[in-house]
């Protein structure tokens, strides 16, 4: 409401209220209040580490996890830059027009504050605040990936060792073809395999030959008396 005052030609003071109904101007704030808290649970609940940085490269925000992961306080964050904690910031690409590219993930190696080293993936955006391009950076802390990727090999290479070396003649052989003539009979009626092949022998002939042979070891070279895998 908006309320004026005047005198009237006798002296008489005269009041005028001008009352407005903004029921729909209230109900966009709320729901815009409640859009906010809504997005803001999301970005603090957020897994992976998020930064809201300028186009100067300033920390304008960030998320709770990205506190946990680097060991900073977020006041001490808004006092730092991304390339600061993340130096190959290949992320964003700058072009002459003014636009931005959005690079594809990449890893590199960051550095808590403590000053211990982690492998982190990164991805960057782009997006538009307040009518100002912002970049949003997600940093995924990929240390367990890393420590399975290498268990696997190394799991790889000590079960590799233990084929190769096997005093055992060990092969590895690709039977999907022999399924896949297996499935054309039964389609085509077959439900005796023994019956069909004992008055089919050729099918068994067929069958070896869809045999392949993916590896064998060096037990198995010698016993075969080939000079190589490729030659057997």
């Amino acid at each position: 409401a908006q309320v004026s005052s005047f005198r009237d030609i006798d002296g008489s003071l005269t009041y005028v209220a001008v009352i407005q109904d903004i029921s729909e101007r209230k109900q966009a704030e709320n729901a815009l209040r409640e859009s906010a808290a809504r997005y803001r649970g999301i970005f603090e609940s957020a897994q992976d580490a998020i930064f809201v940085e300028s186009a100067d490269g300033d920390i304008l925000d960030v998320n709770q996890r990205a506190c946990e992961m680097f060991g900073y306080g977020r006041d001490e964050f808004l006092k730092k830059r991304v390339a600061d904690l993340v130096p190959s910031a290949e992320y964003i690409v700058s072009l002459p027009d003014g636009e931005f590219l959005q690079a594809e993930s990449f890893e590199t190696i960051n550095v808590r504050a403590n000053g211990e080293q982690f492998p982190v993936e990164i991805r960057g955006g782009v997006f538009t605040l307040d009518d100002q391009k912002v970049f949003l950076v997600v940093l995924r802390d990929v240390t367990e990936r890393k420590k399975a990727e290498v268990a696997l090999r190394e799991s790889q290479s000590r079960y590799r060792s233990l084929f190769e070396n096997s005093p055992i003649s060990l092969w590895e052989e690709d039977f999907s073809q022999v399924m896949a003539f297996f499935g054309r009979l039964r389609d085509s009626g077959v439900t005796d395999f023994r019956g069909y092949f004992d008055d089919h022998p050729e099918a068994v002939s067929e069958c070896a030959g869809l045999v392949k042979i993916l590896d064998i070891n060096q037990t198995t070279l010698h016993l075969m008396q080939a000079e190589d895998k490729a030659q057997l």
